[in-house]
């Protein structure tokens, strides 16, 4: 994988397992990505998949491990969401894990 390549999750997982099956699979993912070097330039995060940087979720320690690598983590949200959210539409910021 380049620096070119971005993934994205629109899911809280992977897969169309139980939801405990498909956290685990996308930690097994994030962990093989890391531990084998292939890694991204970004990971992007929306609609379902913002859960997976969340306090509690099973992938924020490997997330972390990968932003300390140099991946930049993307996280859009709606603003509706956001105190500063003005006229609708989105808004997209980095993550300080």
């Amino acid at each position: 994988m380049d620096k070119d390549t971005v993934i994205v999750f629109t899911r809280n997982g992977m897969g169309e397992a139980p939801s405990e099956l498909q956290g685990n699979l996308v930690v097994k993912f994030l962990t093989l990505l890391h531990e084998n070097q292939q890694l991204p330039g970004k990971i992007v995060f929306y609609t379902d998949g913002v859960k997976l940087i969340c306090r509690g979720s099973p992938a924020v320690d490997i997330l972390k491990k990968i932003e300390a690598q140099g991946v930049e983590l993307v996280i859009a949200i709606p603003a509706e969401f956001l105190w500063t959210s003005g006229s609708g539409g989105s808004r997209c910021g980095r993550w300080n894990g």
